[in-house]
Protein backbone atom coordinates (compact mmCIF):
# COMPACT_ATOMS: atom_id res chain seq x y z
CA UNK A 1 0.00 0.00 0.00
CA UNK A 2 0.81 3.43 -0.29
CA UNK A 3 1.82 5.65 2.07
CA UNK A 4 -0.61 7.75 3.66
CA UNK A 5 -1.44 11.42 2.77
CA UNK A 6 -0.91 13.97 5.45
CA UNK A 7 -3.56 15.86 5.43
CA UNK A 8 -3.76 19.43 7.40
CA UNK A 9 -7.01 21.59 8.03
CA UNK A 10 -7.13 24.67 8.06
CA UNK A 11 -10.18 26.32 9.99
CA UNK A 12 -11.87 24.87 12.62
CA UNK A 13 -15.23 26.12 11.54
CA UNK A 14 -18.45 23.58 10.25
CA UNK A 15 -16.19 22.96 7.44
CA UNK A 16 -12.84 22.59 8.68
CA UNK A 17 -14.57 20.32 11.82
CA UNK A 18 -15.76 18.21 9.05
CA UNK A 19 -12.94 17.50 7.12
CA UNK A 20 -10.72 16.96 10.03
CA UNK A 21 -13.30 14.31 11.12
CA UNK A 22 -13.06 12.38 7.50
CA UNK A 23 -9.71 12.50 7.43
CA UNK A 24 -8.76 11.32 10.93
CA UNK A 25 -11.12 7.95 9.77
CA UNK A 26 -9.81 7.59 6.27
CA UNK A 27 -7.69 4.30 5.68
CA UNK A 28 -5.81 6.70 3.45
CA UNK A 29 -5.14 9.79 5.24
CA UNK A 30 -2.94 11.20 8.67
CA UNK A 31 -4.83 13.83 10.14
CA UNK A 32 -1.27 16.00 10.56
CA UNK A 33 -3.35 18.84 12.69
CA UNK A 34 -5.66 22.05 12.19
CA UNK A 35 -4.75 25.83 12.19
CA UNK A 36 -7.20 28.47 13.10
CA UNK A 37 -6.89 31.93 13.78
CA UNK A 38 -9.09 30.98 16.88
CA UNK A 39 -6.63 28.49 18.60
CA UNK A 40 -8.80 27.67 21.38
CA UNK A 41 -11.30 26.37 18.63
CA UNK A 42 -8.23 24.52 16.77
CA UNK A 43 -7.83 22.79 20.02
CA UNK A 44 -11.46 21.61 20.71
CA UNK A 45 -10.63 19.86 16.80
CA UNK A 46 -7.74 18.13 17.56
CA UNK A 47 -8.59 16.96 21.05
CA UNK A 48 -12.06 15.31 19.33
CA UNK A 49 -9.87 14.04 16.11
CA UNK A 50 -6.28 13.98 16.86
CA UNK A 51 -3.35 15.23 15.22
CA UNK A 52 -1.56 18.83 16.32
CA UNK A 53 -3.11 22.17 16.88
CA UNK A 54 -1.26 24.39 15.06
CA UNK A 55 -0.67 28.10 15.85
CA UNK A 56 0.94 29.04 12.21
CA UNK A 57 -0.77 28.19 9.22
CA UNK A 58 3.02 27.88 7.24
CA UNK A 59 4.32 25.72 9.58
CA UNK A 60 1.11 23.68 8.81
CA UNK A 61 1.79 23.50 5.42
CA UNK A 62 5.30 22.28 5.60
CA UNK A 63 4.42 19.29 7.79
CA UNK A 64 1.48 18.29 4.85
CA UNK A 65 0.78 16.67 1.63
CA UNK A 66 -2.69 18.06 1.05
Amino acid sequence: MDRMVRVGVAGAGVFGTYHAQKAAASARAELVGVFDSNFQRSAKVTKQFGGKNFKNYDQLLEECDA
